[in-house]
């Protein structure tokens, strides 16, 4: 038995669960704001940091196997965000391409042997990461659980409303798309939550979590309560789904030597009502 708060690893998360549902970005547990650190103000490829942009690179590359996993899924909100993140790559990449086609001749007539060196080695760094972007955008829309009856409909509502109603959605993390916040939330953790209370609900299975976000332990749990506030003569049938077909979320915990996940929450040993940040609930 695993009990929440135990640390695990990534070959020790792949045993013990039949069904992952993956956020973005689970491998990436060092630099969650790359892009907007080494890319996003970057003129020209030989601006990059290839140093640390390799380690991103070898990050995406095991992004790449992790969704080829026969018992990994993502939702579609998950698959948007990859394939956003994918887009302002390619976009990037081909920005500077465009700004080293347009430098004037005498400009790369004067540049010394190490600048078109360093500008070849960024250039190469860069598009590998967003080869591996490329191939995660396929993957995870073969590999995407994406239920459509009016059941999961009502499900993603009711966590919305809880993320609203609880304020559970507090990661402050620097959103590594574009070094700003978000032009647009959309909203993947609520779908993650609802797919996997779906699962446990209306399928009659359990599934997991993993995420390096940490509002999604918040998210379910709120929603478990606003969902059992709410719906007071379903509350009891409810629990027991959940303590029958649990819902686990393992948390990316920071690490240089190997990724390591904490389990927070596990329903099947009755989830910490008191977690709950709803106020007047």
């Amino acid at each position: 038995m695993v009990l929440s708060g135990t640390f695990l690893t990534h070959e020790q998360v792949m045993e013990n669960e039949d069904f992952i549902l993956t956020d973005s970005d689970v491998h990436n547990h060092l630099h969650r704001d790359w892009y907007a650190q080494w890319v996003y103000e970057a003129r020209d490829f030989k601006e990059l940091d290839v140093a640390m942009l390799m380690e991103v690179a070898e990050y995406t590359r095991q992004t790449e196997g992790w969704l080829s996993q026969p018992n990994v899924y993502a939702v579609p909100n998950v698959f948007a965000e990859i394939y956003r993140f994918k887009e302002i790559l390619r976009d990037k990449v081909s920005a500077l391409e465009r700004a080293y086609r347009n430098m004037p001749q005498r400009l790369r007539m004067a540049e010394d042997e190490h600048a078109s060196e360093r500008r070849q080695a960024g250039k190469a760094v860069l598009s590998s990461i967003c080869f591996s972007y490329v191939n995660a955008t396929r993957l995870a829309r073969k590999g995407m659980f994406m239920p459509s009856d009016r059941e999961f409909e009502v499900l993603e509502d009711a966590v919305m409303a809880a993320a609203m109603a609880c304020d559970s959605k507090r990661d402050s993390s620097v959103d590594c798309l574009r070094g700003r916040s978000a032009p647009s939330d959309l909203h993947a953790d609520e779908q993650l939550v609802a797919a996997a209370l779906y699962r446990s609900f209306f399928e009659d299975k359990p599934s997991c979590i993993v995420t390096p976000d940490s509002d999604i332990a918040r998210l379910l749990i709120d929603s478990c309560n606003y969902i059992e506030e709410m719906f007071l003569d379903g509350a009891r049938l409810a629990t027991r789904a959940l303590e029958k077909n649990p819902v686990r979320v393992y948390f990316l915990v920071p690490q240089r030597s190997q990724r390591i996940f904490r389990l927070q929450v596990d329903t099947a040993h009755s989830i910490s009502l008191n977690y709950c940040s709803c106020e007047g609930h």
